[in-house]
């Protein structure tokens, strides 16, 4: 018996040995990735993996500041895009799980004042889940005249969503990305804190789970812990500064925030500290597929992207991209007892997909 305990745990050591070189090896490949891309000017960025809200790898690289050659860090801000959506997804559902805040009912119900297309027909669920036939007011002709003022507020993008005409008339029908919904999301929100968005996104996610590098309200005259960002008019040309096309953070996405910040968030979420279980499992239940460019299908919760992979394995996230930046966030489940959270942003466009995807295949083939 004694011999027999003792050759089990000699077993279980070299296993556990070759599982620990083999994620050692696995780092050192996403290390020589990232330094390589960097390297060769075609990624600059942070990356971030955890396992069970610890975190395993940390990387940042590149400039936050090309021109005067400021490097980034660990505190540099980048541009999460429609990562934001999360956040503001997840508002929504403390004011359900409160009871101030019914999905089922229409937008008119909230905001009585408006003149939204459908507003009463169009519910908070579809709002969430992308299926209420709003488009995306970023197309209206006046945007640009919009994002010329020195600050933008969603009052300020209320009269171009009442202007536009609707994707489709019938809510539910079908998934259609919408900037727009989220947007009237937010002025619900604000209707019903009578605070500006930026204030309760402060008091109720930023503030308690000590988001401090988080940024909502931008100042072009100080950009100090913030990246630029960059992109590039043909391929493999020289990256451009967008700082003129600077996204405006609202509802719908925009905000600055660090890989850090947003791992704390993950972990509050998905630890019960922000929602309730029966909640958060509704907030990541499917409600609709869409189609997505370089993911194909892809199904919707109330403010993620779900995926579902082989042996029962999901995730939950979101991904953003906006003129000079980019940002991937992953929470993905093993099993009952773990779980991985994975988190680029970058301030060079369009380059992290392929380190996100090479990433990824090793959690979901257990290499890290």
């Amino acid at each position: 018996m004694k011999i027999t305990t003792l050759k089990k745990a000699k077993l279980l050591a070299l296993i556990l040995i070759l599982l620990t070189s083999l994620a050692i090896a696995q780092i050192k490949k996403i290390d020589s990735i990232l330094i390589t891309s960097a390297k060769n000017n075609n990624f600059s960025g942070s990356v971030l993996i955890a396992k069970n809200g610890q975190i395993l790898y940390k990387k940042v690289l590149g400039y936050s500041n090309q021109e005067k050659n400021v490097l980034n860090n660990d505190q540099t801000a980048f541009s999460i895009a429609s990562v934001g959506k999360i956040f503001t997804a997840t508002l929504i559902m403390k004011y359900v799980e409160s009871g101030q805040l019914k999905l089922s009912e229409p937008i008119k119900a909230y905001l009585p004042n408006l003149s939204i297309p459908n507003s009463d027909k169009i519910t908070i669920h579809h709002l969430l889940s992308h299926t209420s036939g709003l488009g995306n007011y970023m197309e209206h002709p006046l945007i640009i005249e919009k994002m010329n003022q020195k600050s933008i507020r969603i009052d300020d993008i209320i009269p171009l969503i009442e202007d536009q005409p609707l994707v489709f008339d019938e809510p539910g029908q079908k998934h259609q990305y919408s900037n727009s919904g989220y947007i009237i999301l937010g002025k619900i929100i604000e209707n019903l804190a009578k605070k500006s968005y930026s204030e309760v996104l402060y008091e109720e996610l930023l503030n308690p789970l000590a988001m401090n590098s988080t940024k909502i309200s931008i100042d072009m005259n100080n950009f100090k812990g913030m990246a630029i960002g960059y992109r590039r008019l043909i391929p493999n040309g020289n990256w451009e500064s967008t700082m003129n096309m600077l996204p405006t953070p609202l509802s719908d996405g925009g905000i600055f925030t660090t890989a850090k910040d947003i791992l704390s968030f993950d972990w509050a979420l998905f630890s019960g500290v922000i929602l309730k279980d029966k909640t958060l499992e509704l907030m990541t239940q499917q409600h609709s597929e869409g189609e997505q460019p370089g993911f194909g299908k892809i199904a919707y919760g109330y403010g993620l992207m779900l995926d579902t992979f082989e042996e029962g394995i999901k995730s939950v996230g979101h991904n953003g991209g906006s003129p000079g930046y980019n940002a991937e966030y992953r929470h993905y489940n093993i099993d009952k007892d773990t779980n991985y959270t994975l988190i680029i942003l970058s301030n060079h466009e369009r380059v992290i997909r392929p380190i996100f995807f090479d990433i990824q295949e090793m959690i979901l083939n257990g290499k890290i």
